[in-house]
């Protein structure tokens, strides 16, 4: 009896230092078992290949281009020694492996979670402005800043840091959407909750700065971890989504974490678990390029910002959807010799952590910080630049482009989804073609002119010759977007002259949603500019609006339809200094 006694007290104290997680196994199928293990790589290593990939450098290039990548490794953290990984893509990837091969694995509700905050942190970033009102109170980017009483950068404790930012975020945001986000179950780590705060400050990041100053049927079980609390908590917290233009997402999600809470609590429905992972139609059964069980609902967009269906998940373009891993900039400001550091913070699913003796599967979280792969990055732009390739950036341009201020960029594209942001050391740089998508304020259209010779914006093309510009006008007013100038040897407009002389606007030819129609209206503080030629393609029977147009410029002399001529001039004279330029590079 004392034996006994002696035993159960022994169990209880293990209970107490070693708590165990809340569980439930759910059967579902009486599935043969795998063949083997599959491999496993450090966590280490498999962020090295994330970073290799982010930089978009390939095993090849390494091994055989004798390019160093520069890692930059600060902080790392995932509760496990090796994982199974698939790459970018390791939570979704490993269903899939349980599904086929008949693989336990294990959900939580940490789990869940993070792919719903990330769902929800690709949707903020898809509609920032539109949601700005509801998410701050203030137009552009605010600094939060954490002081870090350290030395240097290796020092910094990025666990306290991500904690700061995330109260920050919760004191310089409106509502509750912090600490919505913030993953805080029976089941979560310390690596977990640091893994939701970073995908915190992703979803916010179009409002923020970030700167640390120093001074289904395949798969025949499934243990779902936490209490029916916690599970509770997921769907109360999911529920909240709703207030930010995400009833269409929430509610397709209502019913499946009911049933999860559901079956938290002992009620099983095994036919709803059947339907987590399930790859098979009417029309092809077993088809692995088709997922249409519930679990396609956690994944709301793509990684160009579009809608998914919710109920189907194409996984032979698995590629299109967006990272599991997400990534945020923050700046450390050496408050004493004031150099500044760009660093990432990376959270996400980094692997499965596998069971050798059962075979389950159980997604990991983890976190890293870094050295902002400035170095990797340049290497990848000049590859890329020297072999002719755009530059395409949508949104924000990498810190890297700022080691382009003695090289020549050949082309540069930059597509601002909404207000443009240029840093100061955009000015410098030496940019052959330029071209910029998004609403251009009157002074930024006239420092680009005034910046770089061949500039393509939404409305205009301008290109300098050398003793004169040639504009090309779509839409909009034509005097606001010449002004500044000076002088323009060819200005094209490409519309249909309508109307009467008190009705000085012209349709466009190429319509588009946002666009206004091409119009003749000189405001009142216009600046001079010497105009040559103008070249307008026009409906000939209604002419009114181009004498008013002669009549503004006396001096210019006016064709109807394209001076191809001229243009085929212009084109040789663009083609002949920009190779002029590039053998400069070269040499």
């Amino acid at each position: 009896m004392k034996k006994y006694l002696s035993f159960v007290l022994l169990m209880v104290l293990l209970g107490i230092a070693f708590p165990l997680r809340a569980q439930v196994t759910i059967k579902i199928e009486r599935l043969s078992k795998p063949d083997s293990l599959l491999p496993v790589q450090s966590p280490k290593d498999i962020f090295k290949t994330f970073i290799e990939e982010d930089a978009g450098l390939t095993k090849y290039a390494i091994e055989h281009k004798g390019i160093h990548v520069d890692y930059g490794l600060l902080a790392l953290k995932v509760d496990a020694d090796s994982l199974v990984t698939f790459g970018s893509h390791s939570f979704i990837s490993g269903m899939r492996e349980a599904y086929w091969h008949h693989r336990p694995i294990t959900l939580s509700p940490d789990m869940i979670w993070v792919l719903i905050a990330q769902g929800f942190s690709h949707h903020v970033n898809a509609n920032a402005e539109a949601l700005r009102d509801r998410m701050v109170d203030f137009e552009g980017k605010k600094e939060l800043t954490c002081i870090c009483d350290v030395e240097s950068i290796e020092q910094i404790d990025w666990e306290k840091t991500v904690d700061s930012f995330s109260i920050k975020i919760a004191e310089n945001t409106k509502g509750d959407i912090a600490e919505i986000i913030k993953a805080d179950f029976s089941t979560t780590t310390q690596v977990e909750r640091i893994a939701s705060e970073i995908t915190l400050m992703s979803a916010v990041k179009d409002y923020f700065v970030f700167t640390a100053a120093m001074i289904g049927c395949g798969i025949p079980y499934v243990i779902l971890e936490g209490t029916p609390d916690d599970w509770q908590r997921v769907y109360d917290k999911a529920m909240q989504l709703r207030d930010y233009d995400l009833e269409w997402w929430i509610d397709e999600l209502e019913p499946v974490l009911r049933q999860i809470v559901a079956s938290s609590k002992g009620e099983t429905n095994k036919r709803f678990w059947r339907n987590m992972f399930r790859v098979h139609t009417k029309k092809a059964y077993g088809s692995p390029e088709c997922l249409d069980g519930w679990m396609a609902k956690f994944f709301p967009y793509n990684r160009y910002e579009e809608r998914l269906p919710l109920d189907t998940l194409y996984l032979n373009n698995i590629d299109r959807l967006p990272d599991e891993m997400v990534k945020v900039d923050a700046r450390v400001f050496n408050m004493m010799t004031g150099e500044e550091t760009f660093v990432e913070l990376w959270a996400g699913f980094v692997g499965l952590a596998q069971n050798n003796e059962n075979y389950m599967l159980t997604p990991k979280m983890g976190w890293m910080v870094r050295v902002k792969d400035v170095g990797n990055e340049v290497q990848k732009l000049k590859m890329e630049n020297e072999e002719g390739y755009s530059l395409r950036f949508v949104q924000n341009l990498p810190v890297a482009l700022r080691q382009f201020d003695t090289l020549p960029i050949r082309k540069l594209e930059i597509d601002f989804r909404e207000k443009p942001y240029f840093p100061e050391w955009f000015w410098d740089l030496n940019i052959e073609q330029l071209r910029v998508e998004g609403k251009i304020s009157e002074e930024e259209r006239r420092n680009l002119l005034q910046h770089f010779d061949d500039v393509t914006l939404d409305n205009a093309w301008y290109f300098n010759t050398g003793d004169g510009w040639v504009a090309h006008i779509k839409n909009g007013n034509v005097f606001e977007q010449i002004e500044g100038l000076k002088h323009i040897k060819l200005l094209c407009l490409d519309a249909t002259i309508i109307g009467h002389e008190d009705d000085v606007k012209y349709r466009p030819i190429r319509v588009g949603p946002d666009w206004e129609p091409l119009n003749i209206e000189m405001p009142e503080s216009w600046e001079e500019v010497q105009v040559d030629s103008i070249s307008v393609r026009l409906n000939e029977s209604e002419n009114a609006p181009l004498e008013l147009l002669k009549k503004q410029l006396p001096k210019a002399v006016f064709k109807t339809g394209y001076d191809y001529s001229f243009i085929s001039s212009m084109l040789s004279l663009q083609g002949r200094l920009r190779k002029e330029q590039s053998q400069k590079h070269k040499k």
